[in-house]
């Protein structure tokens, strides 16, 4: 499992340089948000990884304040990348806007009590518990988001892949979280979770990016051809 821990943060800073460079200058100015929640992933978990290489050298303690400061960074640039969709998804329903507005600020103040207010005596756990429930506020948002979509119909394919990557990333960080506080024994199991689904989730943001191949004229009509020929011999 070590090696595991090792390889994967290679594999996700990877991912994550890949997504930086397929953005394109005009992706920039519609998802700016995602942009810089990128960026930011890139740069926390170089932090983690430089943690986790020279755990010997740096305490336990100073190696959980650092990664949950960086935790909580991350939770809110994806905070801020969802509600920057939602609010673009909704921009012509004033009515949804202020629906849209009032969840924020809900979710803001309870992120924010979440924080001050202690759920467990062990500092780890009551930080655990604050990234499950802020996890499980991101996917009920994404799901606001997912209806709008929806009920649209919309056709915009790197909004919905955007989507679904951040749905499953919130769905496992909310699983691994919980598999954290289960018991001690299930901690490696959430962790891998955790890291599995932010590969998968990278993955899917980088496919919305990346440019689709061009088929030539001729193979597109050979097969229009072999189709409708295809068509005639069943009939």
């Amino acid at each position: 499992m070590d090696i595991v821990f090792q390889v994967t943060p290679y594999l996700a800073g990877l991912l994550e340089v890949l997504i930086l460079l397929t953005i394109t200058r005009k992706s920039l100015q519609e998802f700016p948000f995602l942009y810089s929640a990128v960026l930011v992933l890139l740069l926390t978990n170089a932090v983690d990884a430089v943690l986790y290489a020279r755990s010997a050298s740096v305490t336990r303690t100073d190696r959980a304040y650092i990664y949950y400061f960086n935790e909580m960074v991350r939770q809110l640039s994806i905070f801020l990348l969802v509600v920057s969709l939602i609010y673009k998804a909704v921009a012509d329903r004033p009515q949804h806007r202020r629906i849209v507005r009032w969840l924020v600020i809900g979710i803001a103040f309870l992120g924010l009590a979440l924080v001050l207010i202690p759920t467990d005596t062990k500092w780890v756990k009551h930080m655990t518990n604050v990234v499950r429930t802020l996890s499980v506020a991101a996917i009920v948002m994404n799901l606001f988001l997912w209806i709008q979509l929806i009920r649209e119909r919309t056709s915009q394919r790197i909004v919905l892949l955007i989507s679904s990557g951040l749905g499953l990333q919130m769905t496992a960080d909310a699983m691994g979280n919980s598999l954290r506080l289960l018991s001690p024994d299930f901690v490696q199991v959430g962790n891998f979770v955790l890291i599995l689904a932010h590969l998968m989730c990278l993955y899917v943001w980088w496919s919305a990016f990346r440019k689709k191949a061009v088929v030539p004229v001729s193979l597109r009509q050979k097969r229009r051809v072999h189709s409708a020929a295809a068509r005639e011999s069943e009939s």
